[in-house]
Formats: C-alpha cells, structure tokens, sequence
C-alpha cells in the first residue's frame, strides 16, 4: 500500500497560500515530459466561447476565471433574481492528488482506442476504486472557505455515476466541505433512472441526489439540471455555473437559453489539463499490484476485462 499512502500525504501537503495551479514539470525534470498529452478542450484556441446569442432580455454570458472568488463578482451582478449556484466538483472543487485517477487521466483513458495498449481495464471500475481511496484535495486552499461562506441556494452537480456516492461524499467531507439538504420537495434524497428524451440515442441514466450532490453519471448537465428543477418543483430566474469543463459550460447555456432563464457560466482553469503517460502507465502498474495483494480475486477479474460498473 506505499504508493497510495505517499501520494495521498503528498497531495495534501501541497497547499500553499493563494490559488494552486500545478504545471506540467520541466523537461529535465521528468524523463517523460515528452509524453506529456494535453486534454482537448471544447472550445476552440483552449477558449470555452458561447455558443448561442442571448435570447431576449435574457443574460447568457461565458466567463473564464482561475479563483473561485469569482463567485461573488457572479452573485453581485445577479442581486435581485432568484439565484441557483450550480458547482462541478472534479477539479473544480476537488482534483486528484496523483496524476493517475486524475480528471485529465479519465478523459485520457475515455477517449484511447479500445484496442490501444495503454487502455486500462474496467475503466469505472478502476475509478471507483480511486473514489474510495480518496487521493483528492481542493483545487484551491481558499476553496472550502468560499464555498461555505455564500449564501444562496446551490447544488453540487458531477458527472460521476451515482454508485460512487460514497467516496464522493467522503472527499467532500474530508475536505470540509458543508454538504446543504436537497432543496425542493420532497425534503429527503432520492435515487431514479431517467431517460433524455431530446439524446438522439435516448440514453438512460442513473440519478441521485442527496446532501446537496446531484451525481448525474454522464448526463447532459443542462438538461439533466433543468429535470432536476421540475422534479423538485424549483424555479429560478438566474443560474450561475462553475466548472472546469467547456463542454457542460455550454451545455448549460443552450439548455438554459431554450427555457429563457438568465445564466453566467463560469469556466474553471485553475487546474491544468494534461497527463503524462510515463507517470500514468507507472501509476497503473502500482495500483494494479496493491489490488493483486489485497484483493487478488478481483484483479484477476480485471485482467479478464470482467466489468462490474
């Protein structure tokens, strides 16, 4: 277990005052800093731009920022609407503390070729299993405090699978995070399975919501968000969106805009994109002997492609 104690202590070491913002590391620093693979943005020129005019009177407007501070600019500007604050968490309010399992190495696993040598398998699996290790800390060492001291309704939307629950809960505790009750009615948490009717491959998924996480497993987030307030029977004129990722920014926005409410999106860049691939092969040779040890029935599962999530 050496590998994911180090890390882990590593990782939350590692804050410093003012915002962290890693980078790649040094050429002479790093054997494999040739391998270093950048993860494709939405937007183009690594820019997250609108993708639809404004309807109407209607604000919809895309902002990039690199402090979560940039939040209370957001609310100021929305003062008399009714206001929801939507936050991603992976690396956005959480990032991996090791560069394997990290948000960059899962885009980077999602899109290899199936038949590529680098592909892990079981990819969720694997994931799940990093969840529960919890190798996570904030992005910044002010997050928590920013978070927690606004005021105003907000849901924590992530598209990880609701079957990781669990650890994503845990993370969040351990990084202190106040975790809200679920807002709307009824006043309990929830589980369902829902269809996106407006998907062309009309995709079903798994939903949940509880303690202020809604964990949408993939879902489009503007139009799973805009369910989530049906459901819930809310309704708010103003939605103010962090995230890390350019495509749910722009998801959000065009969903939003179909339904005329007012919206801000606020595209997270604190965390540099990017993996490299020597220190990730590394990292999955070392997890995959730590499960051989302790767990040696499921890895050999593994090995066999043998999937459970």
């Amino acid at each position: 277990m050496r590998w994911f104690v180090v890390f882990f202590v590593l990782g939350l070491s590692a804050c410093h005052s003012g915002a962290i913002k890693p980078v790649a590391p040094a050429a002479e620093e790093n054997a494999h800093s040739a391998d270093l693979e950048p993860v494709a943005s939405a937007g183009s020129e690594n820019v997250c731009r609108s993708v639809i005019e404004a309807p109407g009177d209607v604000a919809s407007v895309i902002e990039p920022v690199e402090d979560l501070e940039a939040i209370h600019a957001a609310l100021a500007r929305a003062t008399g609407k009714r206001v929801l604050l939507v936050l991603d968490i992976d690396d956005t309010l959480l990032t991996s503390a090791t560069e394997f399992g990290s948000d960059s190495w899962y885009d980077w696993q999602f899109n290899l070729p199936k038949d590529s040598p680098d592909r892990v398998p079981c990819l969720f699996d694997v994931m799940g299993f990093n969840f529960e290790v919890g190798t996570q800390r904030v992005t910044q060492c002010d997050a928590t405090d920013v978070v927690n001291g606004l005021e105003v309704d907000r849901i924590m939307l992530t598209s990880r699978g609701a079957n990781y629950r669990a650890g994503t809960i845990r993370q969040l505790l351990e990084a202190e995070y106040v975790l809200l009750p679920p807002i709307g009615k009824p006043e309990f948490g929830e589980m369902w399975r829902w269809t996106d009717e407006q998907d062309p491959k009309k995709r079903t998924y798994s939903l949940s919501y509880d303690q202020g996480v809604f964990m949408t497993t993939g879902a489009n987030k503007g139009r799973v968000l805009l369910h989530l307030l049906k459901r819930r029977g809310l309704s708010y004129d103003y939605v103010i969106l962090v995230d890390d990722g350019c495509k749910n920014i722009q998801n959000m926005q065009k969903a939003l805009a179909d339904e005329q409410i007012a919206y801000h999106g606020l595209w997270y860049t604190n965390i540099v994109k990017g993996v490299d691939q020597g220190k990730a092969k590394q990292g999955w040779s070392d997890w995959l002997k730590l499960i051989e040890s302790v767990y040696p029935k499921r890895a050999k599962l593994l090995r066999q492609n043998k999937c459970f999530n």
